[in-house]
């Protein structure tokens, strides 16, 4: 992800390339992902809004064209990241997380904290089968109380509906 992807005004990210990496320190930015669903606009919360502009900052170069999570003008390697967020678990008192478990909580967040559909948290994390994410998460939906009856309910009493 390059700085040129992210609008800190309008707090969204274009995910629109992969990253290839060509051995010896070498990448190419492909102009596709890997999918037509990993096409997507991701809006951004206010304080990851904050980590990104700090984070811009305190790079030596951050022009438009260069990478968001790199050193030196060369973009991290995820092994690098991992060991990062290794490092920033331990400091912080937490167990430790890949960057594919750190989507995975993500996901669940979505569902669980926020109360976000299948198609929502599918869309946002580029899926292109959504059954996928459904199978995945399946169980946090499961276990969601089934209140529709008494969602209905309360909507309607607030829209000022008043039963005979």
């Amino acid at each position: 992800m390059i700085w040129s992807d992210i609008d800190l005004e309008k707090k969204i990210i274009h995910v629109q390339s992969t990253l290839e990496d060509l051995g010896n320190g070498e990448y190419r930015r492909k102009e596709r992902t890997k999918t037509e669903a990993g096409m997507r606009f991701i809006e951004l919360d206010d304080m990851t809004v904050q980590v990104l502009e700090s984070w811009r900052n305190v790079q030596v170069k951050s022009g438009e064209s260069d990478y968001v999570l790199a050193r030196f003008d060369v973009p991290l390697h995820k092994t690098t990241l991992t060991r990062i967020l290794q490092r920033q678990a331990k400091i912080a008192g937490v167990p430790e997380i890949t960057g594919k478990g750190l989507r995975h909580s993500h996901d669940s967040f979505m569902i669980n904290e926020l109360g976000k559909d299948v198609l929502f948290v599918a869309a946002r994390s580029g899926r292109v089968d959504k059954a996928t994410t459904l199978n995945t998460y399946s169980h946090i939906y499961a276990s969601k109380k089934a209140t529709g009856g008494k969602d209905i309910t309360n909507h309607l009493i607030a829209s000022g509906f008043k039963p005979h």
